[in-house]
């Protein structure tokens, strides 16, 4: 049997129908038609005969079938990917023979309907591109891509979904992709690398333990999501997450342990409801929905998690009225707060015996440390490095704070069991006139006065200096959320820093 290389330099073609070729009667070059040609490859062409050369140095004969057969398609088991047809017995025939198992399996450009498709360990599915190749949900019941490791399927370890685009049918039901173990079974190595448009939800991660899921990668866009985008859960576990059309308010809900968030923006709440993570650079943009989930940017609800440069932009108070939501305890380094619109309280503690720690972040803006319930709500809170701007409010009294329910309020003029009043909470059902104290002992002490109330808060005295124009008795006009810094000069009290 020749090699392609005879077929390809015996003689020279002579006219457009016919092609030279090799007699094997004789040894000798003959011309033959092309159809002939065809009809002769088809009846004695066996591939599994027909050496390949790879070209370079050091290459080495092989045949053209096991050359083919490094790449399994799909398409090699009856993949149609014309959005219509049911592909989903392709896909698992794909993973499931023995020859190709553990193998990557090629998801050539196309449009292919998948209904709950069971992955097997070590299937990893590559597309042509988040743009090339799409996965269309069959329905709202089943995710496109079902990844259950249990007594069925066994262990899912190294599967992965790469460089495809998962498409939803736009309203909630099942995700686009789903994660599961049951004990002793796991879902651990993965590399998870797509995007997904008009889901549900574009990822959902459920565990009964931990460590069921773990060490697995995710980088996952979500262009559309009528729930929450991504539900994580699991340990170890490494996420790049963005979404933006979040409907439900919601981006993330996670609550996992031990994992890293390296990544992880949208228009929706942050929900870190885990233990011990860490999130570098989360950034909740703004919110798309009507109202934010649990009226806040961000939301700290599990334990002893960490968020490094922690970002929100750009949200309005309308739709959140918080930009950080703390239960527990929490550490935020270097939190900001930017834009020209931003939520009306930065901080709000909602959880008795909470110990948070902020570190830096001095360009939060309005400046208010907020607590709806009493001073036991905050056991400790340690303010680290150039935080001086942060003030303190709380419903009850907190050591450097007063909270102020009544129309007056004598400032405290010296340190007592209560505490030097620092900062000033007006929350009265009526303008509020403050006697601010006086004297040599006062000279160069600031106080912090915030209202969370529309009213008027005056002083007693024309002792009040605005930013322009002279001695008054005005502090805070009548609207929710305003604040200003004083400073004693011996005579009056200057208006140093307001909003």
């Amino acid at each position: 049997m020749p090699t392609i290389n005879q077929l390809s330099t015996i003689g020279e073609v002579t006219s457009a129908d016919q092609i030279p070729t090799y007699d094997e009667s004789n040894g000798d070059a003959r011309k033959m038609s092309v159809l002939q040609l065809q009809d002769y490859l088809e009846e004695n062409l066996n591939l599994a005969d027909v050496d390949f050369l790879q070209a370079g140095t050091g290459a080495v004969e092989r045949t053209v079938q096991s050359k083919l057969r490094e790449v399994v398609s799909v398409k090699d088991f009856g993949a149609v990917g014309d959005g219509v047809t049911d592909d989903t017995a392709a896909f698992a025939a794909a993973q499931g023979s023995s020859l190709y198992s553990n193998r990557l399996i090629y998801v050539p450009a196309g449009t292919y309907k998948l209904n709950n498709l069971r992955l097997k360990s070590g299937a990893v599915f590559v597309g042509d591109g988040y743009t090339s190749t799409i996965i269309q949900q069959a329905n709202t019941t089943n995710p496109a891509v079902y990844g259950l490791a249990d007594a069925t399927t066994g262990q899912l370890v190294s599967c992965g979904l790469i460089k495809m685009r998962f498409k939803g049918l736009g309203t909630a039901g099942a995700p686009a992709v789903k994660l599961q173990a049951a004990a002793p079974y796991v879902v651990s190595f993965g590399d998870y690398d797509f995007h997904a448009e008009s889901v549900s939800t574009a990822l959902e991660l459920v565990v009964s333990g931990a460590n069921e899921v773990y060490s697995n990668k995710f980088n996952v866009v979500c262009i559309g999501a009528a729930s929450t985008a991504f539900i994580t859960e699991g340990v170890y576990n490494e996420y790049r997450l963005e979404a933006v059309l979040c409907a439900s308010g919601k981006m993330l809900q996670d609550t996992s342990l031990k994992s890293t968030f390296y990544y992880c923006v949208g228009d929706g709440t942050l929900d870190f409801g885990g233990q011990m993570c860490t999130a570098i650079n989360p950034t909740v943009e703004t919110i798309a929905a009507a109202s934010a989930f649990d009226n806040c940017a961000f939301r700290l609800s599990g334990y002893d998690n960490t968020l490094i440069n922690p970002v929100v932009a750009e949200v309005e108070a309308a739709k959140s009225q918080n930009a950080f939501n703390v239960f527990n305890n929490h550490v935020l380094i270097n939190p900001r707060i930017i834009g020209t619109n931003k939520p009306s309280y930065p901080f709000v503690f909602s959880t008795l015996g909470s110990t948070t720690t902020l570190i830096g972040g001095n360009s939060v803006s309005p400046n208010k440390i907020e607590a709806y319930t009493n001073v036991s709500t905050v056991r400790t809170l340690n303010l680290i490095g150039d935080v001086s701007s942060y003030s303190l409010k709380l419903n009850g009294r907190y050591p450097a704070s007063a909270y102020v329910s009544g129309t007056t309020y004598t400032v405290d003029a010296q340190l007592s069991a209560q505490g030097l009043d620092d900062v000033v909470v007006i929350g009265s059902s009526g303008t509020c006139t403050l006697t601010l104290p006086s004297g040599s002992g006062q000279v160069g002490r600031e106080i912090t006065i915030i209202s969370r109330v529309a009213q008027l808060v005056e002083s007693a005295s024309s002792n009040v200096v605005p930013p322009s124009g002279g001695a008054g008795t005005a502090i805070l006009s009548a609207t929710i959320g305003k604040w200003a810094r004083i400073k004693y000069d011996g005579t009056n009290w200057t208006i140093v820093s307001n909003n």
